[in-house]
């Protein structure tokens, strides 16, 4: 559940460091400041990038898209800052993660979906940490892991299940780490394995 998917979500601050922006209209100071309307291009004409500078910082709304013309991203910068929602896309339309931010910091609900729409992961940070309740999905649907977490680590009950909704395995966390009693499943709902974890070290695994 730590491998959080938010793909590209820096590319909006990445590309315009990139050589090949190309200004528009009265967009550049002479003393080398960006400033007004900033673009970049595919090599086919297609827009790849677009947005506004103010004093050499990102300000408003900037987009992104694929070749083919369909948006990739879009979010809103305040002085050079992510400020509100910012949502990213699949080649064919839908969307694939969705976050939002507070002076750069990720506040708030984070949903990531797959390509056919269904979703795939949810939570909610607070101070750009993983914050409460974690949930991970099929993509038929069905339940995969769900989780807790406080400051960014995992804390308390983890379940993950098989796609057939059958639970995999279950343990408890402690500041990130398992401790106590765990237990293990086949996808038949026989035990694979038992026994307890202690911090840093596992205890008394049978079944294995």
């Amino acid at each position: 559940m730590k491998k959080l998917l938010i793909a590209g979500c820096f590319a909006l601050a990445a590309w315009c460091q990139a050589e090949s922006l190309i200004p528009e209209g009265d967009s550049w100071r002479e003393s080398g400041v960006k400033e007004g309307i900033w673009e970049t291009y595919y090599d086919n004409g297609a827009i790849e990038n677009k947005g506004v500078y103010s004093d050499n910082k990102m300000n408003g709304l900037f987009e992104s898209f694929y070749k083919n013309g369909k948006q990739q991203s879009k979010g809103v910068f305040d002085n050079g800052r992510k400020q509100g929602l910012f949502e990213f896309f699949y080649e064919n339309g839908n969307v694939q993660s969705k976050v939002t931010y507070s002076s750069d910091s990720r506040e708030g609900l984070y949903e990531e979906y797959f390509q056919n729409g269904k979703l795939k992961k949810k939570g909610a940070y607070k101070d750009d940490r993983e914050e409460g309740i974690w949930e991970s999905y099929y993509d038929n649907g069905q339940l995969e892991s769900k989780g807790s977490f406080q400051n960014g680590r995992m804390e308390g009950a983890y379940e993950a299940y098989y796609s057939t909704g059958k639970l995999k395995e279950k343990c408890t966390y402690k500041n990130g780490k398992r401790e106590g009693a765990y237990e293990s499943y086949y996808s038949t709902g026989k035990v694979r394995s038992k026994g307890s974890y202690a911090p840093n070290k596992s205890l008394g695994f049978f079944g294995l």
